[in-house]
């Protein structure tokens, strides 16, 4: 691979995070992605992991094998993930937007996204009617949340971890009646996710 002296057009750990954090809520859930398909798998059979540091670069490498679940065809086949393009002198090669890695980084991450939009919807309505919120929904909304932290950006990590608690305990103000509690952490969340949106979106 030639070297490259310009940052931009390099990988940044950023997108590295981001990959292995879609793999980590696929195997979380028993899956693992091979090319466009995402299959059911056991128990690791081996687990390597290797690093090293060479020539100013640090290296690092992890290996697992795992049973196929269900029915599914061997087909003996090995995907790997797409090189870089070469670059010929002079050519400038079209670095990836923003925007285009969060949308092919993640799926898992906007299906969660979706969900929890749902779900927060549902029972905002309950709380503002002085009803409890159905306990298999805010116990779903609440799954999603901590799910969906794999998928936040080192930057605004904090601010998530901090709106899933006050998520929490609205439900749980709710959850027991209180619904004047209920109703301010409501509107905490709902004021932390717009200030979130603006400032990083």
């Amino acid at each position: 691979m030639p070297q490259k002296n310009n940052k931009k057009d390099r990988l940044s750990l950023d997108l590295v995070a981001k990959e292995l954090a879609a793999l980590a809520y696929d195997l979380v859930n028993g899956k693992l992605r091979i090319g466009s398909s995402l299959v059911s798998i056991g128990d690791p059979l081996f687990l390597k992991s290797k690093q090293k540091i060479k020539d100013g670069k640090a290296y690092f490498t992890l290996s697992f094998q795992s049973p196929l679940q269900g029915d599914h065809q061997d087909h003996s086949s090995e995907t790997v993930s797409e090189p870089e393009p070469h670059k010929a002198p002079g050519q400038k090669v079209a670095k990836p937007q923003r925007d285009d890695i969060k949308a092919s980084g993640a799926p898992e991450g906007k299906k969660l996204k979706k969900e929890m939009g749902r779900l927060w919807k549902s029972v905002t309505k309950q709380i503002e009617q002085d009803k409890p919120p159905d306990q298999k929904e805010a116990a779903k909304l609440v799954k999603a949340c901590e799910n969906y932290t794999v998928f936040t950006d080192p930057v605004w990590q904090k601010d998530w971890t901090s709106c899933c608690e006050d998520v929490k305990r609205c439900l749980a103000a709710a959850s027991q009646g209180d619904f004047a509690t209920a109703r301010v952490l409501l509107e905490n969340v709902d004021l932390a996710t717009h200030v979130c949106h603006k400032k990083y979106k």
